[in-house]
């Protein structure tokens, strides 16, 4: 077709011809002509072709047209096929190996019997069996690690439940919202394969949390009716923790009236808790470990109480450490401490003052009527403060917020 004229290839290529090739035989030679001009090395291609055509399907003759080609191969698919942990193949049931159900479980233990390590082992034999199976797509998010604040998150390496989920941190546990069409098929692509979420820190997670927002999302996003809509749960945490935050905790029933009596409990109904005894962070001070343990289930002896009270130090006094954390209960106290020890920084300081910017609006007096409204008390902006007091050589936590949704 390149070495002859033609227009139409019904009534040009075939013309009065019984078939293409009767017709290629006869402009043959006006063929030939124009490759000879036009076709570069077709003389050298039409050889080696013949060669190919003439050479038998064998190792040894593949090895004399390319040499040790053939053999290279055999190795490779040798060495692909080789099963380096047959242990993982397609019937292997990861959770039946840690004698965790499908459903769910929960590894539930004090402070330092090593959570977070375990969470680290189970994660990567979790990663290397999805990534084994055959016919799975490795590209494809199998696996999550998730926890509910981003210095959890961060911790285990992993992604806060609000910005993995596309939850909105800003509007009501107990409604919860689907996606418009657009955000949930950009979900549905980032995590459209996932089979099994970590969960760290679950005492922070609510009932709320847990039931109605986390359940429906994965549901919307798996497209599934199913609990969690069939993804696998692995919770991890210390339930004997302070009741979350505007929330229940997670193994009590729903107190909203629109769910209450007809959403079951999903924690009581898929999971199985799996408690970590022996206490690895210290364990080369039994005494103090066993005072923790007793502390944490609230038996602890009037001799607990007196050997913690000889670390007793008073506020503001020389032996008051500035540089290590402290723990309140208020976050004016929290405030307090803190400008205090900016105070006492003897290295230069800094102000920075957040800059705010309205997206969307009309026209500049809208504008500034939105940021007149705009509260400067970081207890109505959720922590975020409007002016930070920064001094070198201070110690300072900063948090990168990254919206979503």
């Amino acid at each position: 077709m390149l070495f002859t004229s033609w227009r139409n290839e019904i009534t040009d290529l075939l013309g009065n011809c019984t078939s293409y090739q009767q017709h290629y035989l006869q402009v043959k030679n006006t063929i030939d002509e124009q490759m000879k001009c036009h076709a570069m090395c077709s003389e050298d291609l039409d050889a080696i072709q013949d060669q190919l055509n003439n050479v038998e399907d064998d190792d040894e003759n593949y090895d004399l047209i390319a040499p040790g080609t053939q053999n290279i191969e055999r190795q490779d698919e040798d060495e692909g096929a080789q099963d380096l942990h047959p242990e993982f193949n397609e019937n292997y049931d990861l959770s039946g190996d840690f004698g965790i159900p499908s459903a769910g479980s929960n590894t539930d233990g004090g402070a330092g019997v090593g959570k977070s390590h375990l969470t680290k082992c189970l994660y990567q034999a979790a990663l290397k069996y999805y990534n084994t199976r055959a016919g799975d797509d490795f590209h494809q998010v199998k696996i999550l690690m998730l926890a509910p604040t981003g210095k959890a998150a961060y911790n285990i390496k992993g992604n806060t439940i609000h910005s993995a989920l596309s939850i909105p941190a800003c509007q009501s546990l107990k409604n919860y919202k689907h996606l418009d069409s657009s955000r949930l098929n950009n979900l549905r692509c980032q995590l459209g394969g996932l089979k099994l979420i970590f969960l760290d820190e679950i005492s922070m997670v609510g009932s709320t949390m847990f039931n109605v927002q986390i359940n429906n999302r994965l549901k919307d996003i798996k497209g599934s009716k199913e609990d969690f809509g069939g993804v696998s749960m692995v919770v991890i945490g210390d339930l004997f923790q302070l009741e979350p935050v505007m929330d229940r905790y997670i193994f009590k029933n729903l107190d909203n009236s629109e769910y209450a009596a007809l959403a079951p409990n999903k924690w009581q109904d898929n999971f199985n808790m799996f408690e970590l005894e022996e206490i690895m962070r210290q364990r080369e001070s039994k005494v103090f470990a066993e005072i923790l343990n007793r502390l944490r289930e609230g038996k602890h002896t009037k001799d607990d109480i007196l050997k913690l009270k000889e670390r007793l130090i008073k506020e503001n006094s020389i032996q008051d450490p500035m540089d290590v954390p402290h723990l309140f209960i208020q976050n004016q106290k929290v405030n307090e401490f803190n400008e205090r020890v900016h105070n006492a920084a003897t290295g230069e300081k800094f102000s920075i003052k957040a800059i705010d910017s309205v997206i969307g609006a009309n026209s500049a007096q809208l504008r500034d009527k939105i940021l007149s409204q705009i509260p400067d008390d970081p207890r109505k902006t959720k922590q975020i403060a409007s002016n930070i007091q920064l001094s070198v050589g201070e110690r300072t936590e900063v948090a990168l917020i990254k919206c979503t949704y």
